[in-house]
């Protein structure tokens, strides 16, 4: 997407890349102030969870172990909130930042995931992905992130991550390595493609062929990858003297609701609410 300073992402580049090779790279899509804010929060969301957990962040394994490298600015499961109220509050609580929230639900964002979804979008997730220095537990294997919904009660709906880095990436400290073309197709109709959509998103292992096409997202800090939830991806351990550290946003086209109670698996907080002035403040 070219390189330099900010610039306004080409759309259709982007639209293009998710079609045909289940990702595209931005660059610089994040400034100076987005990345101290995000840094900022990263910091402070680690440092409550590793707290409530009971684990030292100089021990690097054991992080790995307990946390999975994943750090929730807001956890559904244990917060409870889904709706847009509730979601804005936690979100803009300790230690969570008004200013990400203003990043997250903002414009820029918002413009994103309409180009990407062709939909206004709901945020369906929001984590951070932080791997311990010197730590060969911190890889995460071939998988596609809809695996998580290949059970039958989840009513699947699309959606996307923005996977933004907030340091400079490296094949050595588990840079984003990702298989084109192995995304499962967003046009076909979500129920009568399920089965054969089940049969593909559990399969997670790639050939020895299709090795050969893999791409290392060697990015710079405030770049990013949005990947669509089918394509193939993985990360290596991070074997460097430094944390490395990714924000990662999701968002669905429509609620993922869990069909048995028709409440939303995780969140589902819509995007084009957000569009009405007040709804997202900003501070330092």
């Amino acid at each position: 997407m070219g390189s330099g300073g900010l610039q306004t992402p080409s759309w259709k580049a982007i639209r293009d890349g998710l079609r045909g090779d289940g990702f595209a790279i931005v660059d610089n899509f994040l400034d100076g102030a987005d990345l101290l804010a995000l840094r900022q929060e990263c910091e402070a969301v680690v440092e409550a969870t590793l707290a409530r957990l009971r684990c030292p962040y100089s021990n690097g394994d054991q992080v790995a172990r307990v946390s999975g490298c994943i750090f929730q600015p807001v956890r559904p499961d244990c917060d409870g909130v889904h709706g847009l109220g509730g979601y804005l509050q936690a979100r803009k609580a300790w230690p969570c930042s008004t200013r990400v929230a203003e990043l997250l639900l903002g414009g820029k964002m918002r413009e994103l995931v309409k180009h990407c979804l062709g939909t206004g979008g709901f945020v369906f997730n929001d984590q951070y992905i932080v791997k311990p220095p010197s730590s060969q537990l911190t890889a995460f294997k071939w998988h596609r992130d809809s695996d998580q919904l290949c059970a039958s009660e989840v009513d699947y709906q699309p959606y996307i991550s923005v996977w933004c880095a907030l340091d400079n990436m490296t094949e050595g400290n588990g840079a984003l390595t990702l298989l084109p073309g192995s995304a499962v197709s967003w046009q076909s109709d979500a129920a009568s493609a399920r089965p054969e959509m089940d049969a593909r998103l559990c399969s997670n292992m790639p050939d020895s062929t299709a090795l050969d096409r893999q791409v290392v997202a060697n990015i710079s800090a405030g770049s990013l990858v949005v990947l669509s939830d089918t394509v193939l991806h993985r990360s290596g351990p991070n074997l460097s003297s430094f944390s490395r550290r990714a924000w990662m946003p999701q968002f669905s086209s429509k609620p993922i609701l869990c069909k048995a109670t028709g409440c939303p698996i995780a969140h589902a907080v819509p995007l084009e609410a957000l569009q009405e002035p007040g709804n997202v403040n900003h501070d330092s």
